[in-house]
């Protein structure tokens, strides 16, 4: 049996955030990692809340703790931190498909779908800036050409 579509794409957005943190090298990148491995929701919920204090442009960091407060079942909360994380970086595809999940929590489901739409439409245009610290771009074996 296939876990319900919420849980998948909840799940698929946690993946795709901290995929995105791996491609950066920021200190706040670190930190978001590393709460990542704290034991539970109300602690990363809290080392988020200092993170934001530190870094409050983080909008990587809203949308984690976003998620912590949907998983604590705090969905207003989590739908405060989705608005804020979109007002930060409207271009992050994942806060919209974390903003579904909110607002399906809520049973807003048109809500829901408008915010799928939207990370589906950010998402194609979406390519985050590389950091100085980052390699190059490894070439693709799919583009390789053929012999």
């Amino acid at each position: 049996m296939s876990a319900p579509p919420l849980v998948r794409y909840f799940f698929l957005s946690l993946t795709f955030l901290f995929t995105s943190l791996l491609q950066a090298a920021t200190s706040e990148d670190d930190r978001l990692l590393a709460i990542y491995d704290s034991s539970n929701v109300e602690e990363m919920i809290a080392k988020l809340d200092q993170l934001i204090e530190d870094f409050p442009q983080s909008y990587r960091a809203y949308a984690f703790r976003s998620m912590m407060f949907l998983e604590a079942d705090k969905p207003r909360l989590a739908l405060d931190d989705c608005y804020t994380a979109i007002k930060l970086n409207p271009s992050f595809p994942y806060t919209y498909v974390i903003c579904a999940q909110v607002t399906a929590e809520l049973g807003d489901f048109s809500a829901s779908r408008a915010f799928f739409l939207k990370a589906e439409q950010v998402g194609e245009n979406y390519m985050e800036e590389p950091t100085e610290n980052q390699s190059a771009p490894r070439p693709s074996v799919h583009n390789a050409p053929r012999e």
